[in-house]
């Protein structure tokens, strides 16, 4: 596999392995899965419903913003981050094929961990690929990430074979693009 940023030039997306340092991954793990336990603070998730989910928790929202500098070196482009949010997959969990809506420009979907006999794929068919080329999963660790252009790369997951899967997405968009309006997802600022 190429460089990440060539690699995501090239085909909208782009796996970053050991992305976050394990430490870190830890903590953020134990916290996400002490919120999904809580279910007043959890959002109503209609992509995958009744898996728990947390739409601008403000932890996640301080790493959307500290990660920011990161994403952009990868994606050469200067971001505003709009919003985080996280989900706790149970067995048999699905995420179908789609787009993301316009706050969702350049997407990060990080693992922080799950309880499953092997990383659960993340598919990726891009519209920058030839016509008929097989569509890619990316296996992430726990720890690991990949980057897309979510507003142009068709993304899903098949049925999950585990207890859990914690995933995070950390979605930016370009400052200068398209979707520049939605920064902060049209919120006043972050929730941090």
């Amino acid at each position: 596999m190429g460089h990440p940023k060539d690699n995501f030039r090239q085909n909208g997306y782009s796996a970053l392995p050991r992305f976050l340092d394990d430490d870190l991954r830890q903590g953020l793990l134990k916290h996400v899965l002490k919120r999904a336990n809580d279910t007043a603070d959890l959002t109503s998730d209609s992509q995958v419903p009744g898996t728990p989910a947390i739409y601008g928790d403000r932890t996640m929202e301080l790493l959307l913003a500290r990660l920011a500098p990161t994403v952009e070196a990868i994606v050469g482009l200067r971001l505003d981050p709009t919003y985080s949010y996280f989900r706790v997959y149970r067995p048999g969990d699905t995420l179908p094929k789609h787009v993301d809506r316009p706050a969702c420009e350049i997407s990060m979907t990080l693992s922080l961990g799950y309880e499953a006999p092997a990383p659960w794929p993340i598919w990726f068919a891009s519209a920058r690929s030839a016509p008929g080329a097989t569509p890619v999963a990316l296996e992430l660790a726990p720890g690991d990430a990949a980057v897309y252009r979510g507003t142009e790369v068709l993304h899903w997951r098949e049925a999950f074979i585990g207890d859990y899967a914690a995933q995070v997405f950390l979605h930016y968009v370009d400052q200068n693009g398209p979707c520049k309006e939605w920064k902060f997802d049209k919120r006043q600022a972050l929730s941090i």
